[in-house]
């Protein structure tokens, strides 16, 4: 999964991302403060890419907004 973000004054540390489960936990934590600063107002934007792990996965919109109400679709 590849998250992108667009977040006004963020300063989270990401050169440590991804190389181990605890550290990308603490990245994703950061984030979500950093978000909910300001009633969240300083997110502009996200956009999320997902790779399936094998050619019979599937992850249809019905899906994502089971798992994710909270997200909009554009």
């Amino acid at each position: 999964m590849t998250l992108l973000l667009e977040i006004k004054g963020d300063e989270t540390p990401f050169d440590i991302c991804g190389k181990s489960f605890g550290q990308t936990q603490e990245i994703l934590q950061s984030i979500a403060a950093d978000v909910g600063c300001d009633g969240g107002r300083l997110l502009n934007g996200v956009e999320v890419f997902w790779c399936p792990g094998d050619k019979s996965e599937v992850l249809e919109e019905a899906d994502v907004l089971l798992d994710f109400p909270e997200l909009r679709l554009l």
